[in-house]
């Protein structure tokens, strides 16, 4: 599960001369995320990028009438683009329909941003971690850096990255208050136990909410097609532990639903 973690932090690695290629950049199938529309919906599919996300607003723009469904596959990617799209997504009172799957980034913050919520009864959404401030330990510990790189230059590697996350945890703060969407919902995986049974395992790569959970987070209006909701594997041996928050067996009301101190 400490890949879980590198993925999160390399969103924001990402703009850094000194750091390597997020996981998004690596994949084969990290080319340039797609915007079209279809049947009256918008659809997204690829890393969130800012060029896209521009597309699709001006697809939006000078289209009659107006979509009123994201259908999205989307791996992840960037914080603040993520936040952009997420924040779009909710100003113009869209809903969300997950295609394949939507993970990092794009359920973070595009997923709970939908008027209402679609998921297929295969598709996968999956969480590994935000940026809120009671993570950042976890995150840098966890830094790797390419060979030949010096001391002098990780240093101030990680002060970037430190003052990028001291920029920009506050706004996925208010982007949360503003969805009325507990943060928590980011990082709540890092508990224990779940977080204990997901190191314990290096296929576990994130964790996901039954519908049930996701509204004690106040992600509500969710829908599963074609129910029960049986997501398929992100990839051959890939495990994605399940979250389920019973409130009749102890677990912690909505209130005090936060994320771990690590």
């Amino acid at each position: 599960m400490k890949q879980g973690r590198l993925l999160a932090l390399a969103m924001l690695m990402a703009s850094s001369a000194m750091a390597a290629p997020t996981p998004e950049q690596a994949s084969p199938n990290a080319n340039p995320a797609k915007v079209w529309l279809e049947e009256g919906q918008l659809h997204y599919a690829g890393v969130m990028g800012s060029e896209a996300v521009t597309q699709l607003a001006k697809l939006y723009e000078t289209t009659t009438p107006k979509p009123d469904t994201l259908v999205i596959s989307s791996g992840g990617g960037d914080v603040k683009t993520g936040i952009a799209l997420g924040e779009w997504v909710f100003d113009n009172h869209l809903s969300v329909q997950i295609d394949r799957g939507c993970a990092s980034s794009c359920a973070n913050y595009v997923f709970p941003a939908g008027k209402r919520k679609i998921i297929p009864k295969t598709a996968v959404l999956m969480f590994h971690g935000g940026i809120s401030k009671t993570e950042w330990g976890p995150m840098l510990a966890d830094v790797h850096f390419p060979e030949g790189i010096s001391e002098q230059q990780k240093a101030a590697a990680l002060e970037d990255i430190k003052k990028r996350l001291a920029d920009d945890a506050p706004k996925q703060a208010a982007f949360f208050k503003k969805i009325g969407v507990n943060e928590a919902l980011t990082c709540y995986g890092h508990h224990k136990p779940y977080i204990e049974t997901m190191e314990s395992d290096d296929h576990y790569v994130g964790w996901r909410y039954d519908v049930a959970t996701l509204a004690r987070f106040g992600v509500t209006n969710v829908e599963v097609l074609n129910p029960p909701w049986q997501p398929k594997a992100l990839r051959d041996g890939a495990l994605v532990y399940t979250i389920h928050l019973d409130p009749n067996q102890g677990e912690p009301s909505p209130d005090n639903l936060t994320c771990a101190a690590r």
